[in-house]
Order: C-alpha cells, then structure tokens, then sequence
C-alpha cells in the first residue's frame, strides 16, 4: 500500500510536495468541499437537482440547501447509508450514553496534516463485510483483504483527519485543530490564512433543518449504527424524526432495503440497489 504522501502526490499525475499535501489535508474542511461542489454544479449542469448523499458524503447536500443551488434543489433530499449533519449525530451521542467514549477515540487521530490509513481490520470492525460481499473468503478478514487488493487501484483507503473530525462534530476537539492548522499554515507560501480555515471548522454543526418538502433516508439492513434490529436506535429513523419535527406536512420517508446488504450495498447488490434509488428519486421530483 502506498504511504499518506505517495497516495495525495498522484493526484491528477501532478508532484506534490509533502510540504504542500500536509496543507491541502489542514485546510480541507466540509465548507471547501462544498463550495467546490456547488461551482461544479452550476457551471456544468442546469435545472433541477437531485443530490444523493453517501456516508460522509452525506454533509454536502445540507450545506448546500441554502446555497445559490437552493432553487434548483426545491427542498429535496436523499441519501442511502448517509451520515450529517454531525450535530444530529452528536445529539445521537449524547442521548445514548456514548459521546465521551467516541471523543476519547478521537484523540489518538493523527494530526490534520496526516492522513489516517484505514485497514482490512478497521472493515470488519465497521462491519463493512457482509454476506452479500462479491469478493469471498474463509473468514471476514479474508474478504477484506480481497476487497483491499481489487480496490488499491481504484479507491484510496485514507480518510482525512479533519473531514472525520467535522464529519462526527467532535467539537471537543476544536481547540486541538485550531492549533495544528495555525502551526501548520503558519508562514506558508501560498498566503493561506489559518483563520480563513477556522472561520469554517464545523460548518456541518449548523446546516439548515427547514425547508424541506420531500426527504428519504434509504439503509441496508446490515448497515450496523445506520440501522438497527431496534429502529429507536437507528440514526435514519432519528434523523428522520428530527426533520419530520422540523418540516411538518413534509413528505419524509425512510426505505429499509430488507436484503442482508450492508453500509457498502452499490458493490453487494449494485443492481438491486439502482432500482430503489431510482425509485425513490423518482418519487422526489414529483
């Protein structure tokens, strides 16, 4: 497996100096991203949208409700496996006893210049590795191990610090970041600011929660934390809720996929998977 510094250097074949990929992970906040995606939107398409959200990919769609895109977006929403806004999950954490155990946890990340490396036992741990899996072993780890070598071409198995951070609102964590992002941009060449970066530190805490007309929340039943055999413990069920209590009259569904799928359903059962997506987005744009 490639190291952090080799995996960031390839992208787009340009050469990237180790100085340069620590700072592009420091400054690499959920608000950038956003943005990002909201230029390319309006740049290369036109009409109404649809944007589906996936796991931590899940933020993006809120940040950008009340964005130049709002119109566009007419107060629709869908995710499948979907995560965000963390504050919902950090009010998840709290109400179910375990928030002080995941900010513990989080602690021993790396710094935000750094990239955290995820392995095949981090998969299993995830429970990323279902049944349905088309890659087979003898045991979950063997399955992981098979899923890691047919992807290392294709998917980068790194997240970076600070997406995670924002992503689970960890605002505990706040001050610790400030910090590495002021020593890291401190004196860089490129004129980047440190508070420029912290004026956009968890911009996934405070999204919108009104204005929705039609929102589905769609999850594979294995898909361990998204959904539960308890739904009360479920966060699509709870994230539901909160936007039903938000959004009253509004149309807002959740779509269990009964087959034993899990957080990674498009490689399990990629067809079957399409058809409800599909389905669903269908039902939005009425």
């Amino acid at each position: 497996m490639m190291n952090e510094f080799q995996a960031i250097s390839c992208i787009l074949d340009q050469g990237i100096s180790p100085e340069e990929v620590g700072m592009r992970n420091a400054i690499y906040t959920f608000s950038l991203v956003a943005e990002g995606v909201r230029q390319l939107l309006e740049q290369k398409t036109a009409g109404p949208l649809l944007i589906l959200g996936h796991s931590t990919g899940g933020e993006i769609q809120f940040l950008l409700k009340e964005s130049s895109l709002k119109n566009r977006l007419n107060g629709r929403s869908i995710g499948w496996g979907t995560g965000g806004p963390a504050f919902l999950t950090k009010e998840l954490d709290e109400k179910f006893g375990v928030r002080a155990e995941r900010v513990q946890s989080y602690a021993r990340y790396p710094r935000v210049d750094r990239l955290r490396a995820r392995d095949p036992q981090g998969y299993i741990s995830s429970n990323y590795i279902g049944p349905l899996n088309p890659l087979k072993g003898r045991t979950p780890l063997d399955v992981a191990k098979a899923w890691f070598q047919a992807e290392e071409r294709r998917r980068p198995q790194f997240k970076q610090t600070l997406q995670d951070m924002e992503h689970q609102g960890f605002t505990e964590h706040r001050a610790r970041l400030e910090k590495e992002i002021r020593e890291i941009l401190q004196g860089n060449k490129y004129g980047i600011k440190a508070d420029d970066v912290i004026r956009d530190l968890f911009s996934t805490m405070s999204p919108p929660m009104k204005g929705y007309r039609r929102m589905a929340w769609v999850v594979g039943s294995l898909d361990d934390g998204h959904w539960d055999p308890t739904p009360e413990t479920a966060r699509e069920w709870n994230f539901a809720r909160r936007f039903r209590q938000e959004n009253p009259g509004a149309a807002i569904r959740v779509l269990l996929i009964a087959s034993p799928v899990t957080h990674y359903a498009h490689i399990e059962r990629p067809k079957q998977l399409a058809a409800v997506l599909v389905g669903t987005a269908r039902w939005l744009m009425q």
